[in-house]
């Protein structure tokens, strides 16, 4: 899926919607109404299971993260943050948004700045993946009406934008930081003004250190105006990301493709300009921004949760917990212990090379 491809205008990310075949019926399918679900084509009208004795659930009972309050059953995409373009102005979260492009594929694989695999992995999780996620599910729910903070005086335009486009993360990091506490149960047929998230106080040094991480400009707002956005924000609105934005994704037929991009570029990395230093660091502290979980699941010696099919000394496939360490040995071409039952039939991105961005070939084993 190539961004580069469109219609020719800079940053016109929104013609992949609009004119790509991928989003249409013969693919991933559309979304045309002010459902947000797709309509047509294999996907259509496609539902997450509602069970309210999962562990982990939605206060509605989907299989959504607890903070997202959204009502709807169906695969629910916005391509939009509350409203607005995620690149719509210039600050500084619209960097993040920007669509994966040869140059952002290049950068991480044929270039020294990502030599080390920590640095490998602390990067390739954003600019070389993470927009398809935020473009596709988008922000939805009642956040449009934040627009209103310019009529009250609270905040101007570009400072309304850069709150919506940074709405995902303050969401998920308000319930983080115990700011925001989700309804343990909502009937199926409950109205999400009486689903909202729960706010403890908004107006606390805690809540308001939020926006204080995320948006630069905020200590600009005067302290009046930063309690009111508050207020607003965590106590009065109901919002949620899309379903590709969060841990729902892999109900997304559209995410399908792209943790294997990053796999084959992995791959491709490995061959052509190999990591001078594959340490992956076990300490916490510096890592880890919510002590409380420790990182679990993140250390190299870690199991992983689902199993993998390897290929056992004996030459036969069996399937297995590996821990993250003996994943990664397993997909590497050059470890000596490559034992996943697939590999990628090229390492090249002729599209690419028609816009001027040569990969280095790849060696043969």
């Amino acid at each position: 899926l190539n961004a580069e491809n469109g219609t020719g205008l800079p940053n016109d990310i929104g013609s992949i919607f609009r004119d790509s075949e991928i989003f249409t019926k013969s693919f991933f399918g559309k979304t045309e109404s002010s459902s947000h679900r797709v309509e047509a084509g294999r996907f259509a009208n496609m539902t997450l299971p509602r069970d309210y004795n999962f562990s982990t659930r939605s206060a509605y009972g989907f299989l959504r993260a607890p903070w997202n309050v959204n009502p709807n059953i169906y695969v629910t995409r916005y391509h939009s943050f509350c409203g607005i373009s995620p690149i719509r102005g210039k600050n500084s979260a619209t960097s993040d948004y920007e669509w994966p492009s040869c140059e952002t594929h290049f950068r991480v694989t044929n270039t020294e700045s990502f030599s080390s695999w920590f640095s490998f992995v602390w990067d390739i999780g954003y600019m070389p993946h993470g927009p398809v996620h935020s473009w596709i599910g988008g922000v939805g729910g009642e956040c449009d009406n934040w627009s209103d903070f310019e009529e009250k005086g609270y905040l101007n335009i570009t400072q309304i934008d850069s709150l919506k486009k940074n709405s995902f993360v303050i969401l998920k990091n308000a319930y983080r930081s115990f700011v925001v506490n989700p309804p343990s149960f909502c009937a199926a047929d409950t109205p999400v003004s009486d689903c909202k998230l729960k706010c403890s106080d908004p107006n606390s040094t805690n809540t308001l250190s939020l926006f204080d991480n995320e948006i630069p400009w905020w200590d600009s707002v005067t302290t009046e105006n930063q309690k009111m956005v508050s207020q607003k924000v965590f106590c009065e609105t109901a919002f949620w990301p899309g379903d590709h934005l969060e841990a729902a994704s892999p109900i997304e037929a559209s995410f399908w493709p792209i943790h294997p991009t990053l796999e084959r570029l992995l791959q491709y990395k490995d061959l052509t300009v190999p990591f001078t230093s594959s340490f992956w660091t076990n300490e916490t502290s510096e890592v880890c921004l919510y002590s409380e979980s420790d990182c679990k699941g993140h250390h190299p010696g870690d199991l992983t949760f689902w199993k993998t099919v390897v290929q056992e000394k004996s030459g036969s496939y069996a399937s297995h917990h590996l821990t993250n360490a003996e994943v990664r040995e397993a997909i590497l071409p050059r470890s000596g212990t490559y034992a996943v039952p697939y590999i990628y039939d090229s390492f090249e991105w002729d599209h690419c090379r028609e816009l001027g961005v040569h990969f280095k070939a790849a060696p043969s084993l």
